[in-house]
């Protein structure tokens, strides 16, 4: 994917979601007795020599206090100092300002070019204070080792003036996705936008729509409710070559666009701290606005899984409905699932941050199934989802746990809908 693709998809993720989710050190670590620990607090940039202090340190005690977190932390960690050649910069860099070099299957040594300040990189990896500059240059370089490279997927990219791109995908990584190759304009079915008006929340909320080939209101369809869902017609591209090759069955997907961005009114009269999106999606998130994320909640509970039933047969006649997300967006579908069993039969989330599920209840007999997932270098993202699984899994729900070895970037994601639609919407048989 070339820059410029990747400037348009941050536009695509809503707006500020991408540069948002790139500031991961502002989701803080709940206090919860899941969450206790004695040592430090570690991320894939902490120095590879403080980790390995800590774990040293730890070994003196009895029994060692966060021997988990220590052993996860130093399988990914910055060298510091990096092992840097002038050279080999200029020889990778070529002619961007951001390329990579591989050595062995654990050293991944990063490059980049800026004459000025240090530029922050996104997505898998995230930091500005990372980089250490070749001496007499414009040229600099952070290292760091990940004991799982192999399996590793990343998607890097420089912010600011410097912007450049790449993926990477490890030899033992998952196959990609087959949409990377399909075009918006190829796509058999249909994405379209519509606004609906939420009494819950006194304001206009905007929709995306997909509905797969073939389509018609008059039968009953699969649904999959979409948190964040300016994506959806992004996302069509990954899920319609799955219902095409009947990989999984075909569903009408219902994307709710979030933030400001999603509502057609100028909500600047709502008291929130810092931004809509998040006063949705989270519970417990903002005291100035407690209101929010229960009145969204019931927009969509009340009034688009009723309206989508009607216009496009979605969800209608006991068919399955789903219900996803990312970040933020996947803590909202944690807990459409967890609060709506009556409504959802699956939920989907994917790297939920903060509003940890803790001590969830007893699960009820119509319990929806939960697939969850997270990314290894996405710390407190992933500490929150495996958190959240344990919790609903000790109560008795159905709950699929997956682990990537990737970061808070849209790789992971759609290698995580990839892998799971076609189990959480098996195709008729």
């Amino acid at each position: 994917m070339n820059a410029r693709a990747k400037t348009v998809l941050i536009g695509i993720w809503t707006a500020g979601f991408l540069l948002s989710a790139c500031q991961t050190s502002s989701v803080a670590v709940e206090e919860h007795p899941r969450f206790v620990s004695q040592i430090p607090y570690f991320t894939p940039t902490s120095s590879c020599a403080e980790v390995d202090a800590a774990f040293e340190a730890a070994q003196e005690k009895e029994p060692p206090p966060g021997l988990d977190d220590l052993i996860a932390a130093r399988r990914q960690c910055r060298v510091d100092p990096p092992e840097l050649s002038r050279n080999d910069a200029e020889t990778h860099l070529s002619d961007t300002n951001l390329a990579y070099e591989i050595a062995g299957s654990t050293i991944l040594t990063l490059y980049a070019r800026a004459a000025d300040a240090a530029p922050r990189l996104c997505c898998s990896i995230q930091g500005s204070d990372i980089w250490t500059r070749i001496e007499g240059s414009d040229l600099l370089g952070a290292q760091f080792r990940l004991e799982d490279l192999n399996q590793t997927i990343l998607s890097l990219m420089l912010l600011g003036d410097n912007e450049a791109n790449f993926d990477y995908r490890g030899p033992d990584a998952p196959e990609k996705p087959r949409f990377y190759g399909l075009n918006v304009e190829n796509l058999e079915g249909q994405t379209f936008a519509r606004q609906l008006y939420s009494p819950e929340l006194g304001e206009t909320r905007k929709l995306a729509i997909y509905l797969p080939p073939g389509h018609t209101p008059e039968k009953d369809w699969p649904v999959l409710f979409f948190a964040d869902g300016i994506s959806v017609s992004y996302t069509a591209r990954l899920i319609e070559p799955l219902i095409v090759a009947g990989d999984m069955a075909p569903v009408v997907i219902v994307g709710l666009l979030s933030g400001q961005g999603g509502i057609v009114e100028d909500r600047s009269d709502v008291p929130v701290k810092t931004d809509l999106r998040n006063a949705d999606y989270l519970p417990r998130f903002d005291e100035s606005a407690p209101e929010r994320f229960d009145q969204h909640m019931r927009f969509v509970t009340d009034t688009v899984l009723p309206w989508a039933e009607t216009s496009f047969g979605a969800g209608r006649n006991d068919q399955r409905r789903g219900v996803t997300g990312k970040s933020s967006g996947g803590t909202f579908a944690l807990y459409a699932g967890y609060l709506n069993p009556d409504l959802f039969d699956v939920a989907i989330p994917q790297s939920p941050g903060s509003g940890t599920l803790f001590d969830a209840d007893p699960a009820p007999a119509n319990a929806a199934e939960f697939w969850i997932s997270g990314g290894t270098l996405e710390i407190p993202f992933i500490k929150s989802a495996r958190a959240s699984a344990s919790s609903l899994s000790d109560a008795g729900y159905s709950v699929h746990f997956q682990t990537y070895f990737a970061g808070h970037a849209p790789d992971q994601w759609d290698q995580g809908l990839a892998d799971t639609l076609p189990k959480a919407f098996p195709p008729a048989r």
